[in-house]
C-alpha cells in the first residue's frame, strides 16, 4: 500500500469517525430531555419513534468501524503479516469493516428520512387520528418548548447525508485497495513465489 493510499484512508476513515460522534452525542439528546422534562412538558407517550435508537446505533458502530479500521491500517502500514493466512484475514477483515460503513450509514440515511417524511408535522388538526409523530416532529411542533431537541434531532438527520456521503467514499477507496492488494498477490503467485505459513519463503523453480 503506497502512502498515498494509507493517508487518504486515514483521512477519510478520520471524517466518518469524527462525523459519527456527532450523530451519537446529538441523537442522545432525546434521552437528555426525557429526563429533565423542560418547562414540565413531558414526551408524549404516544411516540414510537425509534429514529434516535437507531441513530446512536449507527454513531457507537460507526465509532467501532473507525477504530477497527485504524488499526488495521496500521498494520498494514508496519508490514506486521508474517503469514499468508494472517496477511489474508486482515485483507477480508478490512474489506468488510469498509462495506459495513456504507451499508449502514445508507441503510439509516434512507429510513431516517422516510419516517421523517411520512409523520405527521405541526399544526395538527385535533380531527385527524391518521399517522404519527416522531420526537422530532413533535418537538418541532411546541413552539419553544422543546426547541433545543428539535435543533439537534434536525441536525442529526442531516450530518447523516455527509457521513454517508463520507462512507462511500471511503468504502470505494477501501474496495480499490482490497483488489489492488489482491493482484499483488496473484502476481506474486505467478511469479513462482510461494509463501509458507512459517512466514518464509520458498522459491518454487
Amino acid at each position: 500500500m503506497n502512502p498515498i493510499q494509507l493517508y487518504t484512508l486515514h483521512g477519510l476513515n478520520g471524517i466518518v469517525g469524527c462525523l459519527s460522534v456527532a450523530v451519537l452525542a446529538l441523537a442522545s439528546t432525546v434521552f437528555y430531555y426525557d429526563s429533565q422534562q423542560y418547562y414540565g412538558v413531558p414526551l408524549p407517550v404516544d411516540i414510537r419513534d425509534a429514529t434516535p435508537i437507531l441513530l446512536m446505533w449507527a454513531g457507537v458502530h460507526g465509532i467501532i468501524d473507525t477504530i477497527t479500521l485504524f488499526f488495521v491500517l496500521r498494520a498494514f502500514r508496519h508490514d506486521v503479516f508474517n503469514t499468508l493466512r494472517a496477511r489474508q484475514f486482515h485483507d477480508h477483515l478490512f474489506l468488510y469493516v469498509g462495506l459495513f460503513i456504507a451499508a449502514r450509514n445508507l441503510v439509516v440515511l434512507i429510513y431516517v428520512f422516510a419516517v421523517y417524511n411520512g409523520a405527521k408535522h405541526f399544526p395538527l388538526d385535533s380531527r385527524d387520528h391518521s399517522g404519527y409523530l416522531t420526537f422530532e416532529t413533535w418537538a418541532c411542533g411546541t413552539k419553544g418548548y422543546a426547541q433545543g431537541m428539535c435543533n439537534s434531532l434536525r441536525a442529526t438527520r442531516w450530518v447523516l447525508v455527509p457521513l454517508t456521503m463520507f462512507g462511500v467514499a471511503l468504502t470505494g477507496m477501501v474496495l480499490w485497495t482490497w483488489l489492488h492488494r489482491k493482484e499483488e498477490r496473484l502476481a506474486g503467485d505467478g511469479e513462482g513465489l510461494v509463501i509458507r505459513e512459517d512466514g518464509g519463503h520458498d522459491d518454487d523453480n
